[in-house]
């Protein structure tokens, strides 16, 4: 509370500060006076404020220091406590000329993390992290070889998951105190040298590793089936590493053999436990997986479970993520073991959920659960997420298709069951009928709610709709399907947003949109295709200049989600 006033004083302060100079008016000059009050205020209270504000608006936070010299000195260990070098950005030179040239009060002492995307020379990283070494702060390293925002414009004109230089590699691992690593690489495939689409296995390594976010490629379809893939280099490096406690890995099917060469052995494809391997320190997992014909492509058999009991610290486990799989032997082998667990996301598939059940009702207090295909077994599950009624702020509920693409829904009473039973809801999952748009019951619904987030699954008619056009396709399935209309769009997700953000006393922060269509292929056999996009409210800068929401998604049609845009809509 204390803080929330302080930022409405300098909020009201600053926006009648100007600068005085030797021509100044009385009038200015008596606004200047009370600026120069604001900045005799105690470093401490600067500090709540400043801190507070960069938390929340970045924007906002250089709009403050820009205001008078006193605010931009107290600025500085917030403006460069985070830093992203991103060679490909307009701003990259600029920031890394002042990191090069100030000497006087080193800029790099404020430096707390270091996020490393694309197309950064060497010799510049290799600067910055001698002069950031020198005063010991450095506590975490990102790196990230493919920026997100390049994926999204398509362009190609760099080296997406170049290998760390041997140069840094060296600075990061003598720098004292050790620095975190944390590395993010998707879409190799990308890579214009072969080399590169190879594991970077020093990297990969590195005992300094403590989350990756990784793609992994294999050969085969069946899971039971040995084949070659790259899970067992990728076993050797976080066996090497040992220290990784954030594991999140999307398998991939490598149909050219351009990352599994014939030289990797042929074995079940999953992480390989079989040699002694342990992940002590996990306390994160997400594990997304292709189906091939209804099948998993992870293998769960009771002996696998056991052995990753086993190679684990199961009290440290805060997150488990399924994906859409719904691996029974796990649950069965882990209840009771994970108590301290916050975040589950599994799928419902045939068979029994009691498994699932039990395991959920072993937990002490979850507070995310994402089920895929929910309505596949909801009832099943109900009391158990019940028991977490006073702790759960995240419940998503993702739309089920049975065979050939046929949608079954989720009752409306569903929805008021969870508007009753969750108090302390914030962030809610739901797939609503459509016809032309939201069916507008379900909108009231959702209004009334008093959410922060909002996921929300659209299945879309073949009739002409908010979205694209009417769907029209011969039974040899030679009609393009209409694609979506881009601006309608933006506009029927901004036209729900304003909705929600009008209610709840203007809480709400973002919509994610998750839009599908059934199509057809030659004799009428359907298919699903997917888009998504993501408003995000902005900061009050912007807003009062009109920017509202902040869109994100590539707003096309595709076939499979990517953990490229699942990066996009998750990155703040």
């Amino acid at each position: 509370m204390l803080v929330f006033w302080l930022r409405i004083f300098l909020t009201m302060s600053l926006r009648n500060t100007l600068v005085a100079d030797d021509t100044a008016s009385a009038s200015s000059q008596g606004v200047a006076s009370r600026a120069s009050n604001l900045n005799a205020v105690p470093d401490d209270i600067h500090h709540l404020i400043l801190s507070d504000i960069a938390d929340t608006s970045p924007a906002d936070l250089l709009n403050v220091a820009q205001s008078s010299e006193v605010l931009h000195h107290a600025a500085l260990p917030y403006i460069y406590r985070n830093i992203i070098l991103n060679g490909e950005s307009t701003a990259y030179k600029t920031l890394v000329e002042k990191l090069s040239k100030h000497e006087h009060g080193d800029l790099t002492k404020h430096i707390r993390s270091i996020t490393v995307k694309d197309k950064v020379p060497s010799e510049d990283l290799v600067m910055i992290l001698n002069k950031t070494s020198r005063h010991r702060n450095l506590r975490s390293l990102k790196y990230v070889p493919l920026t997100i925002s390049d994926v999204e414009t398509k362009s190609r004109s760099w080296e997406t998951s170049a290998h760390i230089p041997p140069a840094v590699y060296d600075i990061i691992h003598a720098i004292g105190p050790k620095p975190e690593i944390r590395v993010v690489v998707v879409d190799r495939k990308m890579a214009r040298t072969i080399p590169h689409r190879q594991m970077d296995m020093k990297l990969l390594s590195s005992p300094l590793l403590v989350s990756l976010t990784y793609e992994v490629y294999m050969q085969g379809f069946a899971p039971e089936h040995p084949c070659r893939s790259e899970w067992p280099r990728l076993s050797q490096a976080l066996a090497t590493a040992g220290n990784v406690r954030s594991l999140r890995l999307q398998v991939l099917q490598d149909g050219h053999n351009l990352f599994t060469p014939d030289t990797e052995p042929a074995k079940i494809p999953r992480l390989d436990l079989t040699t002694g391997m342990r992940l002590p320190l996990l306390e994160e997992m997400t594990l997304q997986t292709l189906r091939y014909h209804g099948q998993t492509a992870y293998l769960w058999d009771l002996d696998y479970c056991r052995m990753f009991r086993d190679a684990i610290d199961c009290s440290r486990l805060r997150k488990l993520d399924f994906g859409g799989e719904h691996p029974a032997n796990f649950f069965s082998c882990f209840t009771g073991l994970c108590p301290k667990l916050k975040v589950l996301s599994f799928g419902m598939w045939e068979g029994d959920k009691s498994p699932a059940k039990r395991f959920i009702e072993s937990i002490d207090a979850l507070e995310h659960l994402d089920l895929s295909r929910a309505q596949a077994g909801i009832d099943d599950l109900w009391p158990a997420i019940e028991q977490h009624k006073d702790t759960l702020e995240t419940l998503i509920l993702r739309p089920t298709f049975e065979a050939y693409c046929h949608k079954v829904v989720m009752p409306f009473s569903r929805l008021k069951d969870i508007a009753r039973t969750f108090p302390r809801l914030k962030h809610l999952g739901w797939d609503a009928p459509c016809e032309r748009n939201i069916d507008p019951q379900h909108l009231v619904a959702l209004v009334g709610m008093n959410l922060t987030k909002l996921d929300l699954w659209l299945h879309i008619p073949q009739e002409a709709n908010d979205y694209s056009e009417k769907l029209v396709q011969d039974i040899w399935g030679n009609i393009p399907h209409p694609e979506l209309n881009k601006e309608s769009t933006v506009a029927s997700a901004t036209g729900i947003a304003d909705r929600l953000l009008g209610s709840g006393q203007g809480a709400f922060q973002w919509l994610t949109l998750h839009l599908s269509r059934e199509g057809a292929s030659d004799r009428c056999q359907p298919y699903m295709m997917y888009s998504k996009l993501q408003l995000r409210l902005n900061g009050r800068s912007k807003r009062t200049h009109g920017e509202k929401w902040d869109v994100r998604g590539k707003l096309d049609w595709s076939y499979e989600p990517t953990l490229v845009e699942d990066l996009l809509f998750e990155e703040r």
